[in-house]
């Protein structure tokens, strides 16, 4: 089904993932304080991070179903577009970041020229903000998306699939390779790329899977998530995310299953909505690349909730940094110039 030619359960799942990595790190914020806060407080927050884990690899999904496939073999315009779409907001806001975070170093008079270029090259090389890792590595999968656009043309199901069950096999031997020293090269088939790949496969899959068995599923790997990050966490006296990695094998059932719900039809959300789910999913790069600062000023200046138990804060904050991101995004998109660098 489409509305004004958008898939709506990709407009549905595009702004759910848009929703959920704001609530996740939201989440962390509140599991930073592991040591300083209740228990069943932390556990809270620490549920809600799991939940919405899978916000990050369904994004790369979205780009596997759609950027893959949709790549007409015109490889200036599709850098052209690349570079208008992902890599000028991408470096528009890199420098918000850079003088939000390091603006004191940069224009004060506590180091010299030489370490001022050095902290330039250093906060671009690595990231101006910590969220911004993302946007490294999906202009990493648009550059491959010409190369891996024939190859998704040329293979047949069975040959996608033989590679994605490399993929997750890999995923689960992983330990292995590393306890063991295992000299075999398996970085052929791991990474981002498989989330890539698996999106284009699931989009392309026309047979369904019963949507209980899915949300079983997804629950079983979510409580699996939970129950091990806490006993880990416990034991250790400080919080771990071993389990809540992108590439562990129960993060990816998760984005396997909470992909193929809203692709069926399975999961949506109220017709009155329509608006707000078009315009979020829309500016959702936008809101990524901003709702770390506006979580940040909030968290500093403006946070009425900490009172509150997470069970209840965690979403409001969420919901008021949505909120103003969407703002602010919504009306750099109405203005001339900085609709071109907004995201």
């Amino acid at each position: 089904m489409k509305k004004d030619n958008r898939l709506l359960w990709a407009d549905n799942l595009r702004f759910a993932a848009t929703v959920a990595v704001v609530i996740l790190h939201v989440s962390v914020s509140v599991e930073d304080g592991f040591e300083t806060i209740p228990l069943r407080a932390w556990l809270t927050s620490v549920v809600y991070d799991v939940a919405v884990r899978w916000c990050v690899p369904v994004f790369v999904m979205l780009t596997g179903s759609f950027a893959l496939h949709n790549y007409d073999g015109n490889f200036k315009n599709f850098l052209i577009k690349t570079f208008q779409r992902i890599i000028l907001p991408f470096l528009f806001w890199s420098l918000v970041y850079l003088f939000y975070y390091n603006g004191g170093d940069l224009f004060g008079d506590k180091i010299n020229s030489a370490a001022k270029i050095h902290l330039l090259l250093t906060k671009f090389a690595t990231g101006t903000a910590v969220h911004l890792w993302f946007v490294y590595m999906i202009i990493g999968m648009y550059l491959l998306i010409p190369i891996l656009n024939r190859w998704v043309r040329l293979n047949n199901k069975a040959e996608q699939l033989f590679f994605l069950g490399l993929w997750v096999f890999f995923l689960f031997a992983k330990p292995l390779w590393d306890k063991y020293d295992i000299s075999f090269d398996s970085s052929y088939f791991t990474g981002f790329i498989g989330y890539l790949i698996l999106g284009n496969y699931l989009n392309n899959e026309t047979r369904k899977v019963n949507s209980l068995l899915l949300l079983f599923i997804f629950l079983t790997a979510l409580l699996y998530t939970c129950v091990r990050t806490y006993y880990i966490s416990v034991s250790l006296h400080e919080m771990n995310e071993t389990y809540m990695d992108n590439f562990m094998p129960n993060i990816v059932v998760m984005c396997g299953c909470i992909y193929l719900l809203f692709k069926n039809g399975c999961m949506k959300f109220p017709v009155k909505m329509g608006n707000i789910i078009t315009n979020i999913s829309r500016y959702s790069y936008g809101i990524y690349l901003v709702h770390l600062l506006v979580l940040d000023l909030m968290l500093k200046y403006g946070n009425t909730f900490t009172a509150i138990h997470p069970l209840f804060y965690i979403p409001l904050l969420s919901l008021c940094c949505l909120l103003v991101s969407f703002v602010i995004i919504y009306v750099f998109n109405k203005i001339r110039y900085l609709r071109i660098v907004a995201g």
